[in-house]
Formats: C-alpha cells, sequence, structure tokens
C-alpha cells in the first residue's frame, strides 16, 4: 500500500523578527537607552544598515555587557549580510566603555554584566550605599565581610 503523504513545503520566513518588534524603535529612542560610550557605535551602525534596501534596526539591548542589536531587511540575503554587521558592532562594544567611550573591558562579576574602563567602574561602585550589593553572589572579592 502507497501513502501519500503531502509534504508542507512553506517559504522560508526571511523577517524574523517581525513578531518580536511590531513597532520598530528609532536611532534616538535607542540612543537614549545607554551611555554617552555606544553613541558612535549605534551612529555608524544605522548608517551602514541604511545603505540596505527596506532595511532597519528594530532594538537593541545590553546582552552581557554587549551592545545586541535585532534588524529587519526584506531579502534574506540582505538580512544575513546586516546580522553579520551588527555582530561586529557587538564585538566592537564589548571592548569599549559604556559610559565614555575609551577602551574598556566587561565587568562579569556584577550582577548585570555591563562594560566599564576602570575610572567609569570606580564611579559606579562609588554611586552604590552598599557596592556588595552590586557582585554576584561569591565574586564580591575585597568588599567581602570575613
Amino acid at each position: 500500500m502507497i501513502v501519500k503523504t503531502k509534504i508542507m513545503t512553506k517559504k522560508r520566513y526571511n523577517n524574523r523578527y517581525k513578531f518580536w518588534y511590531d513597532t520598530p524603535f528609532d536611532k534616538e529612542y535607542i540612543k537614549n537607552l545607554f551611555g554617552d560610550g555606544w553613541q558612535e557605535l549605534i551612529e555608524n551602525a544605522f548608517r551602514v544598515v541604511s545603505y540596505f534596501p527596506n532595511a532597519q534596526i528594530c532594538s537593541a539591548k545590553r546582552f552581557y555587557g554587549m551592545l545586541h542589536m535585532y534588524a529587519t531587511a526584506d531579502d534574506e540575503f540582505n538580512l544575513h549580510v546586516i546580522e553579520g554587521i551588527l555582530w561586529k558592532v557587538e564585538r566592537l562594544s564589548a571592548k569599549i566603555c559604556e559610559h565614555c567611550g575609551k577602551q574598556g573591558r566587561r565587568r562579569k562579576e556584577l550582577k548585570e554584566t555591563r562594560c566599564l574602563c576602570n575610572n567609569c567602574y570606580l564611579e559606579f561602585l562609588n554611586k552604590a550605599e552598599d557596592p556588595r550589593t552590586l557582585f554576584m553572589e561569591g565574586r564580591e572579592g575585597r568588599f567581602k565581610e570575613e
């Protein structure tokens, strides 16, 4: 007995983030989410993505101390190229202080990982009433009570 099955061939959906970001954020809104150090990265990312037709950056977030951006495009190839560009921006943001723009590093010992230079890191710790509350458990370092 031969059983015929209908193979469901569905057009590959090239706009992966449509349902996540129905209303994309504009450049100024995204720039206000982050400190002054990443402003140039955000400007350059929007400038490069604007060269592609019907492509735009939808959203951005801080992800493990890096600037992670989402984009949409009508063409699958353009989307892959844009995602590669945004991946490079994410890698660059891991080495730039998000507050001042100088060379920084990701501070993984904090509860919310941030990319900060030494000066901004000390300012960040000094703003808190109790710096121990900023660290993950077991990573308090010299702030740990004995």
